[in-house]
């Protein structure tokens, strides 16, 4: 017989199956429809009313056109039992392996490089390994069931669109994705009928963890402004994984942050990538620790150190002081390498590891700037160093996009949501965004939570399409963009084969500011649920998913 539709917040809260959905639920006639940029042709308003329905296939394997008829009877599956589950506690495990082979890839001339240094270091080597790439030790587990979500409209963002199409996640990674795709047995099957499935977004620029909501002075870890470089400080070592901000990326169908430390000094320290949800500690969630050196131009550090009476108290002396430690960075290099030549020890110096990290082109320079003049210094610098530079915030980046073009200069744009709260802020507005990628710049969204809340990520995206940027090109700014300037992009921010099973079902298009997550997973597990008869969402808390 066919499968029943089931309520989704039914399944995930246990009740019986035949619970009804409420009118106005999001994904009803009553409920999801009218205004925004939505498309109407897809929209989850104007299809007949569905049910989310999540199901166990017990039959022999078969595809799963974008009509289907089932003829067994499947086994169906709670959310929140199935997110509980001993299966779906394998992930940590399994994400790490994924992060450190990752790695390994990213950073072969590194560590060919590495091995060398470390041979000149002598007894300072193992400060070096515990500080640069040691991955921490996860436990063993098994691996996670299937899970295939059907019947969708799906939006792998990279390719078109798939009317009914099918997402087929194992082992936690995207494995199928298509029109015609086969469900093996034993899958669960969730029914997304009528909704849209998308990449979870990426946040390319928070200070979630480091900047916790609500708790003031003791929350916040932003900015270590004792010395105006600090580029060995790392943001994982501040990040507290209950921030309320991790739960409200997950309603904002953000399942990827790249926390980065504040603007308040010149060179800021390191950033970390991690997913909004998952582990026992910030250790399980990272995607990787070879992201980005956070650094700052403008008002912020003139501010923070003219207060103080010491360099830099103008732009001038910010500047200066990104070039000499870039040039003691080159000395350090030079003298290492000398060094390792002669067989002698060297004794490691952690801040000139990562300029010269920065230098070899490990890790991108994400520079803080508004002004189109700051901007101006940023590419400077980065011409002299010869290193990967990415402009975040970029207020007036739309002044000079045809140089950011010309030299294929990525902008991760925002916050939008703010008011003109400093002189470099004078000339803020939503509609910039579209200018820059007109002028052919590649962009990326961010809300620098909690400047903005990190779940407004897709709204700033939707005001955006109201100002004129393409809504492919919007769609782009929240997940495929974001990733590739960071060089996440082979982890998350697409729906294709191999990418991480970081997927979000949305009662319709997510440009409509109706429309909202129903349902996320982080590596095919199911993180969080909306619960449309209590009107609210449930997270998967780390209590129920390592209970046991």
């Amino acid at each position: 017989m066919p499968a029943q539709p089931h309520d989704l917040a039914a399944l995930a809260l246990g009740r019986p199956s035949g619970t009804a959905v409420p009118d106005g639920a999001p994904g009803t006639s009553a409920g999801g429809g009218g205004g925004g940029v939505r498309s109407t042709r897809h929209s989850a308003a104007t299809a007949a009313p569905t049910r989310f329905s999540i199901t166990r296939v017990t039959s022999t394997m078969r595809s799963t056109p974008s009509t289907r008829t089932r003829t067994s009877s499947p086994t169906r599956t709670g959310v929140a039992a199935f997110a509980r589950s001993p299966l779906t506690r394998t992930w940590p495990a399994r994400q790490a392996a994924a992060a450190r082979a990752r790695v390994r890839v990213r950073r072969a001339a590194h560590t060919q490089r590495s091995t060398r240094v470390e041979a000149g270091f002598g007894r300072h080597a193992s400060t070096l390994r515990r500080s640069y790439g040691c991955p921490m030790t996860r436990r063993p587990t098994t691996a996670p069931p299937v899970v295939a979500i059907t019947g969708g409209y799906v939006v792998p963002v990279t390719s078109a669109a798939i009317e009914g199409g099918t997402v087929l996640i194992t082992d936690g990674r995207i494995t199928a994705v298509g029109a015609d795709v086969a469900v093996p047995d034993g899958a669960t099957v969730v029914d997304a009928t009528g909704r849209w499935v998308l990449p979870g977004f990426v946040e390319a620029h928070g200070h979630v963890g480091i900047h916790e909501e609500g708790e003031g002075v003791a929350g916040n870890d932003t900015n270590e402004m004792t010395s105006p470089n600090t580029a060995a400080v790392r943001a994982i070592d501040a990040i507290n994984i209950d921030d309320e901000g991790f739960r409200d990326a997950l309603e904002g169908g953000v399942t990827s942050i790249v926390v980065k430390p504040g603007s308040g000094n010149p060179i800021g320290g390191q950033s970390v990538a991690i997913k909004s949800w998952g582990g026992r500690t910030i250790d399980e969630q990272v995607i990787s620790d070879a992201v980005s050196v956070k650094s700052a131009l403008g008002e912020n550090p003139k501010r923070v150190y003219a207060e103080k009476k010491q360099l830099p108290s103008t732009r001038l002396g910010t500047a200066l002081i990104i070039r000499e430690a870039f040039t003691k960075a080159q000395h350090y290099r030079e003298a290492r390498a000398a060094g390792i030549r002669k067989g002698e020890p060297f004794a490691p110096d952690l801040t000139m590891e990562v300029l010269a990290r920065v230098l070899d082109g490990e890790l991108v320079w994400d520079q803080h700037t508004h002004r189109h003049d700051d901007i101006a210094t940023a590419v400077r610098l980065a011409d002299e160093f010869g290193y990967r530079l990415v402009i975040n915030h970029g207020t007036e980046a739309h002044k000079i996009a045809d140089v950011l073009a010309e030299r294929d200069i990525p902008v991760i744009f925002g916050p939008m949501f703010t008011s003109r709260s400093k002189v470099e802020l004078r000339d803020r507005a939503i509609g910039h965004l579209a200018t820059l990628a007109a002028a052919g710049v590649r962009v990326a969204i961010t809300t620098d939570h909690p400047v903005v809340p990190i779940n407004f990520l897709v709204h700033q995206a939707t005001l955006a399409v109201k100002e004129g940027l393409p809504r492919q090109t919007a769609l782009e700014a929240l997940t495929v963009n974001p990733a590739t300037f960071l060089g996440l992009d082979e982890r998350v921010g697409s729906l294709q084969p191999g990418r991480d099973g970081d997927v979000v079902v949305w009662s319709g298009d997510p440009l409509d500011v109706h429309s909202r997550a129903e349902l996320v997973l982080i590596d095919g597990v199911p993180v969080y649920s909306w619960d449309a008869a209590a009107s609210a969402g449930r997270v998967v808390e780390r209590a129920e998913r390592f209970a046991g």
